[in-house]
């Protein structure tokens, strides 16, 4: 995300640049897991899951998930990795 762009929709909305760029990396990896085979295993909760889903002005730090299947959590690392990678 270009840092004029970041900064200028923190002045729309009256927070912090690194909220902004935060919020979009967070976006960049919940499509990346949500287009991966282990993204069907996946339900999405939490302050930022409130706030893209229903508008909740507050904004969270992290990603919140919860698992629908005895899954292996060591796989998600790697796919972070790969969706976050150049």
């Amino acid at each position: 995300m270009e840092q004029s762009i970041a900064e200028q929709k923190a002045r729309e909305l009256g927070i912090d640049r690194t909220q902004v760029v935060r919020e979009y990396w967070e976006l960049i990896i919940l499509r990346g897991l949500y287009e991966s085979p282990q993204g069907r295993y996946l339900i999405f909760k939490g302050g930022t899951a409130l706030r893209l889903a229903y508008g909740s002005p507050r904004f969270s730090e992290d990603l919140d998930f919860s698992l629908t299947k005895d899954v292996m959590k060591g796989k998600f690392l790697p796919l972070i990795k790969k969706i976050i990678s150049p």
